[in-house]
């Protein structure tokens, strides 16, 4: 095998690996509510080494799929979900902020509405959105206006897709720059989005991406055998 050739052949492997990475974390996201699926995006990379120029295959980027998922009505007050585009906007208990479209809340302790994690929910300034104490109905308006007994009490910020950073882990993405909500954003109450994945897609996607890297992999077998055969009819001979 020509020695340009084997980086080339390691550097699809390894886009193969990344796309096999990508695509079986989607499978085990497929249940997980407000996910959405990504999918690898690879490119040519040209090396120019003073000679003739190699073509490298990389992954360019890992693109997330912006259409909705499937929403699924539970009645509970809390469950809620964007109906279009944006994120809710979530300080995370670490600390720093993340976006999400798992819209499963919870009232907590001290009556703010949070993920089960405690992250909680956040409104357009940053605040936290905390439930007034002893309030017993909590009703969500279309525009995102929470009210607590028929008292208005916060707004729910729905943030742009462009404030989307890199993905922190299942559902949630870092927020990238400044928080910039959304006008005329719909919510609804009772409801939860599930996953995007489209599982059969997705398995299709990941046997296709295991076949390349297997196929890769067989080429470099061969001639890592090839060369140890050269080497041992040399030995021999001399």
């Amino acid at each position: 095998m020509d020695k340009a050739i084997l980086p080339v052949l390691l550097a699809g492997q390894r886009v193969q690996h990344q796309r096999v990475d990508l695509v079986a974390n989607n499978l085990a996201n497929a249940s997980t509510d407000g996910f959405r699926a990504q999918y690898a995006v690879a490119s040519e990379h040209v090396m120019l080494r003073g000679g003739p120029s190699i073509s490298m295959p990389r992954l360019a980027a890992a693109l997330t799929d912006p259409r909705p998922g499937t929403l699924t009505t539970t009645g509970a007050p809390l469950d809620l979900a964007i109906d279009g585009p944006g994120f809710f906007l979530l300080a995370l208990p670490g600390g720093g902020q993340a976006l999400s479209r798992a819209g499963h809340f919870v009232r907590s302790g001290d009556g703010t509405i949070a993920a089960p994690d405690g992250a909680r929910l956040l409104d357009a300034a940053g605040a936290p959105l905390a439930v007034p104490q002893g309030a017993a109905e909590v009703v969500l308006s279309a525009d995102g206006a929470l009210s607590a007994d028929g008292v208005p009490f916060g707004q729910i910020a729905v943030i742009g897709p462009s404030s989307a950073g890199p993905r922190l882990s299942g559902a949630r993405f870092a927020l990238q720059g400044v928080a910039e909500p959304i006008e005329g954003a719909r919510l609804r109450q009772g409801v939860l989005e599930g996953s995007n994945v489209q599982p059969v897609q997705a398995l299709a996607e990941l046997i296709d991406a295991s076949r390349r890297y297997e196929m890769i992999q067989s080429l470099l077998e061969e001639d890592d055998r090839r060369i140890r055969n050269v080497i041992e009819t040399f030995s021999r001979q001399t």
